[in-house]
């Protein structure tokens, strides 16, 4: 432990004003529980920088080098979560500084998500070899949490089981899984495939930035494009374009939640615009050759245009309104261009090695890319591919994103989707969502990321996603955001706390027709990744298959 009787306590926040005024009453009781705990036990925790313009957040780059350049040397450091926080804020000043002793806290809480901050953090941390220890908890007094606390303080680290996490070995995996995948990692290394990126990093998401290095021996590299030559091919569009896309949707049962204040409803005009993304999106990517395309969305594009969430979710699916390129040709007709949301490039690398296992077998690649949002425990009835099943204290996590799903996760496709506005505190032009409950079925859940040792790794899981009661997901829902869509997720042998050690605020979830297909899809898509040289890591239970 640090010889200072003293810990430092940093809180990072968003870029945006108007959110982190928002969540700061929500941080200020996290902190009050800290300092309470740690004063307990003979330790003063002293915040690093002051309370000032109506929130007490560390707001940019330049203000966290500043706060933690001046911490004194060897001391602990406190990086305490309650809402959303942008990671480069601190990340650099924090592996510059390797002599602090750094330990991340957050809450775990749908409605102020500070443990998908933390996991984010974590996640750059791992990125940059930092050391680090982390805790998560509903109720930082409770004796769970005070145990993880004083081990902290007795120990200098808090230490979580990885008994669940098993290196893949392709010798021991079903052959026939491992010859497929192989043969997929051949055709991506010998054809080469592009990922088109409308600018790079998100809400300072510095863990999905994979570079190039890493990337070329696998056959993939990147299409460096931007948000302004988006919005640019928006211009060359007109409404009456934009406007078929929406009502196709209609034509398939969508519902728009449309009003006529756009300041605070979703407007006509806003679904037209975004209609127009949704054209000028597919015709870049066929124009440069993307495989997969991402669009950072969040800042700069939300300043100009509606919100990307309604594109995005069109995009993965291959059942979609048809595009034409300049010459009349439908592009890529039937098939989704797949869309890594928020341009993360741990995400964009794992759905080009998914669209190519689930082609190959038959099954529908729509994927999505989820936030690890929040997870509670559920008694009661719950429907399963297998019927209904009673469930006691089962943890079963809320999985969604910033707004998209492809209809095709919902039980009754587009008929089963609507159209909210977007926050105007995050999005002030608007947009429309692609909403709904995720259906029951079986899924296969991964991540690639950067591991510790610098290698391009992947972890994969297995789960379900169940239906729940109308009223306890409609409580989920309010306590996350009801605008957008959400999935009930089960994982196999993986408990809440193991997914402290996961590598994101991400995961890429994809369904399959049956639970042996989905261990299927899980082995071939692990041996496509070792054969391209990711280390890879089973998480949890994945079947009877390896």
């Amino acid at each position: 432990m640090s010889s200072n009787t003293k810990f430092y306590l940093i809180a990072n926040g968003d870029l945006r004003e108007s959110a982190n005024i928002a969540g700061w009453p929500e941080q200020s009781k996290l902190e009050a529980d800290l300092i309470g705990i740690f004063k307990s036990r003979n330790i003063d925790v002293v915040r690093a920088h002051p309370v000032s313009g109506g929130h007490g957040f560390i707001s940019s780059q330049s203000m966290g080098n500043e706060v933690i350049m001046a911490i004194p040397e060897g001391a602990t450091v406190i990086s305490a979560h309650a809402v959303w926080q942008y990671s480069h804020h601190v990340l650099g000043a924090l592996v510059q500084r390797s002599d602090l002793k750094v330990l991340t806290i957050a809450n775990f809480d749908g409605t102020w998500p500070g443990l998908v901050g933390l996991a984010n953090l974590n996640a750059c941390l791992v990125k940059h070899n930092r050391e680090f220890s982390t805790i998560w908890a509903e109720d930082l007094n409770s004796d769970e949490a005070l145990a993880r606390i004083d081990e902290f303080l007795n120990t200098g680290k808090v230490v979580y089981s990885s008994a669940h996490i098993h290196p893949f070995d392709p010798s021991g995996a079903d052959q026939e899984l491992v010859k497929i995948g192989r043969e997929e990692a051949d055709k991506v290394r010998t054809q080469r495939r592009i990922m088109g990126y409308f600018d790079e990093m998100c809400m300072g998401m510095e863990n999905a930035i994979i570079p190039n290095s890493l990337l070329y021996p696998l056959g993939i590299g990147k299409e460096n494009l931007s948000q302004s030559a988006l919005f640019a091919e928006m211009t060359t569009i007109d409404d009456a374009e934009g406007a078929e896309v929406i009502q196709w949707l209609r034509d398939k049962g969508m519902q728009f939640k449309v009003g006529t204040d756009g300041t605070k409803e979703l407007t006509e005009q806003q679904l037209t615009e975004q209609g127009k993304m949704y054209i000028a999106a597919a015709r870049i990517a066929d124009r440069f050759g993307c495989d997969v395309i991402g669009i950072q969305y969040q800042q700069g594009l939300k300043d100009i245009a509606p919100a990307s969430d309604l594109v995005e979710g069109l995009l993965n699916n291959p059942d979609r309104p048809p595009v034409k390129d300049t010459e009349g040709n439908i592009i890529r007709d039937g098939q989704a261009i797949p869309c890594f949301n928020e341009v993360d490039g741990g995400c964009a690398v794992d759905l080009i090695l998914s669209h190519e296992i689930w082609n190959r077998f038959g099954e529908d690649p729509s994927a999505n890319q989820e936030d690890i949002r929040w997870a509670r425990q559920y008694t009661g009835k719950a429907v399963t591919t297998e019927g209904e099943v009673e469930y006691s204290n089962e943890d079963i996590w809320v999985e969604l994103l910033s707004g998209s799903s492809p209809a095709s996760h919902f039980e009754r496709g587009y008929a089963d989707a609507i159209g909210f506005r977007q926050n105007p505190v995050f999005f002030p032009y608007g947009g429309a969502t692609l909403s709904g409950v995720g259906k029951a079925g079986e899924v296969v859940i991964s991540r690639v990321y950067i591991a510790r040792n610098g290698k391009l790794s992947m972890n994969i899981m297995r789960g379900k996603t169940v239906t729940l009661p109308a009223e306890e997901t409609q409580d989920r829902l309010d306590k996350t955001d009801p605008s957008w869509p959400i999935k009930h997720l089960i994982r196999y042998g993986v408990d809440r706390d193991a997914m402290l050690g996961h590598p994101s605020n991400h995961e890429t979830i994809l369904y399959a027709s049956s639970k042996e297909a989905a261990d299927k899809l899980a082995l071939a898509k692990a041996a496509m990744a070792k054969e391209l040289g990711l280390d890879v890591f089973l998480w949890g239970d994945l079947g009877e298959l390896v």
